[in-house]
């Protein structure tokens, strides 16, 4: 693109004083300070929008030098602003079965989007599980655990024998939902803390297009015997 953009608005860039200012929506993006001695300071306030596929976008800053005896030579000043990328933050999370039936599990992914600001997280239907499950494979109550996805909705829904066992919903602006709802089963009975992992995967993408992946992980944790006082 032609135009210099900030969160999509336009920047105008004005000189006052031998001082530049980019400003967009009315707010500064950047200014660059040009002293008489030759020094200059840049500093950049705001995100700039780049091209999708683009990593860096080039500021050319014009300006003059005079030599002692008055001769002016025209130059200029390029400042490359390389783009940020979004960084999936680490999201682990633990359900214990004893207790945790029922109960939703929550966080927020937004703080990856980075410096460019928040675009839209979506699912990207990779599921995977792992861990001490019964017979090597995701099964409740003996029955297959099979994950579908509903992109349009942002969710993830393991179901069992017609059952619901657990659903993970994640929305565009990086907030999430875990909740389950059925036992999984796991390879070890007398393990209380015999573990099943679960892995929802996403992508992130900023304001400017930029994309990556990443995963929530829940760790499932068996469930214990209670005991019963039939005294």
């Amino acid at each position: 693109s032609t135009t210099l953009t900030s969160g999509g608005n336009a920047v105008t860039v004005t000189l006052v004083n031998g001082q530049y200012v980019g400003t967009a929506n009315g707010q500064q993006v950047f200014t660059l300070d040009m002293n008489s001695n030759g020094a200059y300071t840049f500093n950049q306030l705001a995100p700039l929008d780049h091209d999708l596929g683009s990593n860096s976008l080039t500021l050319s800053f014009g300006f003059a030098t005079t030599d002692f005896d008055g001769d002016s030579t025209l130059s200029t000043l390029n400042i490359i602003v390389d783009d940020s990328q979004p960084v999936p933050v680490v999201a682990q999370h633990a359900v214990d079965e004893t207790s945790d039936l029922g109960v939703p599990v929550t966080g927020d992914l937004s703080a990856g989007f980075g410096a460019d600001g928040p675009g839209d997280v979506l699912i990207d239907s990779t599921f995977t599980s792992s861990g001490s499950q019964a017979g090597g494979a995701l099964t409740s109550n003996g029955n297959a655990v099979t994950v579908t996805f509903d992109q349009a909705n942002g969710v993830y829904t393991g179901s069992a024998n017609g059952q619901t066992v657990f659903t993970m919903t994640i929305n565009q602006d990086g907030t999430y939902s875990f909740v389950q709802v059925g036992p999984l089963d796991h390879a070890d009975g007398t393990d209380v803390n015999d573990a099943i992992i679960l892995n929802f995967g996403y992508t992130m993408t900023d304001f400017d297009g930029d994309s990556a992946n990443g995963t929530i992980e829940v760790t499932v944790f068996d469930d214990a015997p209670a005991i019963v006082n039939n005294s």
